[in-house]
């Protein structure tokens, strides 16, 4: 079981990246079922270690969509 404060901790934010060492985002389904939620992003890895740049790319790419999607579908960077 997962305890409810931490459904409290992540209730406060818009996004969220699972860094997980499995190609499946185990703890994610544990937390979350199956459900499709668009607040929770994955970085998944097996046989390494999850570079923290990978991480730090799911964060700008999340930063990336979000604005696009507040400009209305057009991406600033473009």
């Amino acid at each position: 079981p997962i305890p409810t404060v931490y459904y409290n901790i992540l209730d406060k934010y818009n996004k969220i990246i699972f860094a997980e060492e499995n190609l499946t985002g185990q703890y994610r389904i544990a937390m979350f079922g199956n459900q499709t939620l668009n607040k929770i992003s994955g970085v998944n890895k097996m046989g390494k270690m999850i570079d923290p740049e990978e991480i730090v790319l799911k964060f700008k790419e999340l930063v990336r969509e979000t604005r696009t999607k507040e400009m209305g579908g057009v991406n600033s960077e473009q």
